[in-house]
């Protein structure tokens, strides 16, 4: 693991509103939390629910990297109803007001442009009789393409939708938890042009629990003690798992039921105190209902 900053130096950070510097320098697993892109016609949240995307951030060469996993951004103006775009991306590396780079890179328009007679990836309209004659391709890797057909039309902004959306991306570091890229210019005025660009929102400690994600045991869910009563490298608050057999399920609710009421000592606690807070008790047993037919974790981000 490359992460070597400690959680007290992120506390300090957070208390000072300072941001990451050459002298505590290290690669931080940062979530990402939110995406904003910005038009003339207003902004946009993406819609990561389906992205498994994981990332780091570089505090030396300011890059965020695409560790693992797929970037999965839905673009869209009624959510779950009507989609403008999506956007699927790996290997990407970005930051520092240089191009970006990824391995695959793909925009898959969605059935707003079918409503509107547009195609919102590859920027065209659909002409006068309404029908899609062109073809906009993605692949291999990042290379685009798109052949104009039939009386359809380039629209205003006439570049094909590509990575190199994300070209100029930069950041303060993280400041506090939060680090913020971005190439955005909006709200400076309404001509033509004056709104675009992108912000993308991480964090450094997804839980809000004052541990870093790289330290985490448990960064999906508040737990600031870390208690981690088997050892296992996930913690209580995220372990269910009594008879370690890596999903919590009847059985181990037969095990929690049997340490209801029995001591649990700090440092180590018992594994049934899910909250690590010295007891087993009612607050414990609804933790546990919630882990049920899961596996542990997650743990430590990589």
């Amino acid at each position: 693991m490359n992460y070597n900053k400690s959680a007290l130096a992120v506390a300090i950070a957070a208390t000072v509103g300072g941001a990451s510097t050459a002298a505590d320098a290290a690669v931080h697993p940062v979530v990402l939390t939110n995406t904003q892109t910005y038009s003339n016609n207003g902004a946009s949240a993406g819609d990561l629910s389906s992205s498994t995307a994981t990332f780091h951030y570089d505090d030396v060469t300011n890059l965020v990297t695409q560790t693992g996993g797929i970037f999965n951004q839905r673009i869209s103006i009624i959510p779950n109803v009507v989609t403008l775009f999506r956007h699927t991306i790996t290997g990407l590396v970005m930051g520092n007001g240089a191009a970006a780079t990824a391995a695959t890179y793909v925009c898959t328009t969605g059935n707003f442009g079918d409503i509107t007679g547009a195609h919102l990836c590859g920027n065209y309209n659909f002409g006068v009789n309404f029908i899609d004659e062109s073809t906009v391709t993605y692949g291999p890797g990042t290379a685009f393409g798109r052949t104009i057909g039939g009386d359809d039309m380039l629209a205003g902004n006439t570049i094909q939708q590509n990575i190199a959306q994300l070209n100029t991306m930069t950041s303060a570091g993280i400041v506090g938890t939060t680090l913020v890229l971005t190439n955005a210019f909006h709200d400076v005025g309404t001509l033509a042009g004056n709104n675009a660009g992108y912000d993308w929102t991480f964090t450094t400690d997804l839980d809000g629990d004052g541990v870093v994600n790289g330290s985490d045991n448990c960064y999906t869910l508040s737990n600031a003690n870390q208690a981690d009563s088997d050892a296992d490298g996930f913690g209580n608050r995220c372990d269910g798992d009594m008879n370690q057999n890596n999903v919590t399920n009847s059985q181990d609710y037969v095990l929690f039921r049997q340490q209801l009421g029995q001591p649990s000592v700090s440092p180590v606690f018992n594994k049934a105190d899910i909250n690590a807070n010295g007891v087993v008790n009612s607050q414990d047993y609804v933790l546990f209902r919630g882990l049920l037919g899961k596996a542990p974790g997650p743990g430590v981000l990589p």
